[in-house]
């Protein structure tokens, strides 16, 4: 069996002190990726430099920066997969496997070594994450996460699946869509919940958990959400810290995206697939509480 070559994508954004610990994090793998591109997202910290350093000490980094263009009018979501899809753009390798890498993770050595083998040993498997823990007082806090779901911030991608599906969509919610054309083509999503990696900036952390909550309402109405399954999300959310405010967010950007009529996506056949996924979630009782 060939072996299968590895790239990673990592877009930043004032993140000099996560990226620094990734850094060292990817220079230490047992099966470190062929190639890894970091893309800059209109820094102003140092991230930029510390990326560039990077880059010249390590022939198999690139790093791509900022052009001076800013995409902040643009839901983080959708300017992240523009940025990510920029980063794959100049890859000249003809990768395998094409990993996106958030900034504020930390791998285990064996982290890629351990994915690729999960490729390797099916190959009906098109895209796959490991999944997060964040540190609490020397304890590790497995971050909560649909069964099956794969993070955002770890996400493989098999060659044939990303290009079967086009890539990743430069749309809100662009890490729900991936997984549901991937499915409707045939592909198998994992979620590895023992192949961990260190949540350095937890979920809602950026932002807050109230306005990361009201976003993802927002984002929920444009994907098509179920009304049952999103009602049963947000109640579900409301028995967490800070205690009733987050649900009642997410209801609100919901029903906002409503009553702004905002735009929704237009993938009817893809909403179709994700509101019957979500109709048997409920039935099992699998009702998702956080996710990146």
């Amino acid at each position: 069996m060939a072996e299968l070559i590895s790239v990673v994508v990592t877009v930043v954004k004032d993140d000099v002190i996560f990226l620094n610990q990734l850094i060292t994090s990817m220079e230490r793998q047992t099966k470190r990726p062929d190639h890894w591109v970091i893309v800059d997202d209109s820094s102003i910290d140092g991230t930029a430099n510390l990326a560039s350093e990077a880059s010249g000490r390590n022939e198999w980094i690139s790093f791509i920066p900022s052009d001076g263009t800013s995409l902040e009018i643009l839901p983080r979501s959708e300017r992240i997969a523009r940025l990510f899809s920029l980063g794959v753009g100049v890859i000249d390798l003809d990768w395998d496997l094409c990993s996106k890498i958030d900034a504020d993770m930390t791998l285990d050595k064996g982290y890629f070594s351990s994915i690729i083998g999960e490729f390797n040993k099916n190959p009906n498997l098109g895209i796959a994450s490991g999944n997060c823990f964040i540190n609490i007082r020397g304890r590790k806090v497995r971050e909560r996460v649909t069964k099956g779901h794969t993070r955002g911030g770890l996400k493989t991608y098999r060659r044939e699946c990303f290009d079967a599906i086009s890539g990743i969509p430069k749309a809100r919610g662009w890490d729900s869509i991936d997984n549901i054309r991937a499915c409707m083509l045939g592909w198998e999503t994992h979620n590895f919940p023992d192949l961990l990696a260190e949540h350095k900036r937890p979920t809602g952390q950026r932002k807050g958990l109230v306005k990361t909550s009201f976003d993802e309402g927002v984002k929920s109405h444009f994907l098509g959400y179920s009304v049952p399954y999103l009602i049963a999300r947000s109640v579900h959310r409301m028995f967490r810290r800070p205690f009733f405010i987050s649900g009642l967010a997410m209801l609100m950007g919901f029903f906002y995206g409503i009553i702004s009529r905002s735009p929704k996506f237009e993938g009817k056949e893809e909403t179709k697939l994700l509101r019957r996924k979500q109709i048997s979630k409920i039935t099992l009782g699998l009702i998702p509480t956080n996710k990146k």
